[in-house]
């Protein structure tokens, strides 16, 4: 609705592939199937935040770096194929600033994979925004 509304004259057709808690991994492994089977110009690359919450709970395969090279193989596979990607960072709500919280641990851990998304966004010259910054 809100491209109608700012962009009337556009013709656009969105397909949400997003599926809440999943990870990075779980996105690449769906991506065939639920995004370029549908043969897009472009695709968002929204959240991920579950990696952060299954990091601070201790599972292995999800701390940053991890991320960053799942999160990279979805990149050169979208751009591979000549396909436009705008990524969006993950964002958590709290003002949590008791230390040993949930919250405030996983506040802490989330500055390491913004930095992943924002070295990825430079080095493949693709648009991020960070929406936990706003």
């Amino acid at each position: 609705e809100l491209l109608l509304a700012t962009a009337p004259s556009v013709e656009v057709r969105v397909h949400n592939a997003g599926v809440g808690a999943n990870t990075v991994r779980d996105a690449k492994d769906r991506l065939v199937d639920d995004a370029l089977s549908l043969k897009p110009t472009w695709i968002v690359l929204q959240g991920f935040m579950a990696d952060v919450m299954r990091h601070l709970a201790g599972e292995q395969g999800h701390e940053p770096a991890a991320f960053a090279s799942a999160y990279e193989d979805i990149l050169k596979d979208v751009l591979g194929r000549g396909i436009n990607v705008l990524m969006l960072g993950p964002f958590y709500v709290s003002k949590a600033s008791a230390p040993g919280t949930y919250r405030y641990q996983l506040l802490s851990l989330l500055p390491a994979y913004l930095a992943v998304l924002d070295e990825l966004s430079k080095k493949h010259s693709v648009p991020y925004i960070d929406l936990h910054a706003m």
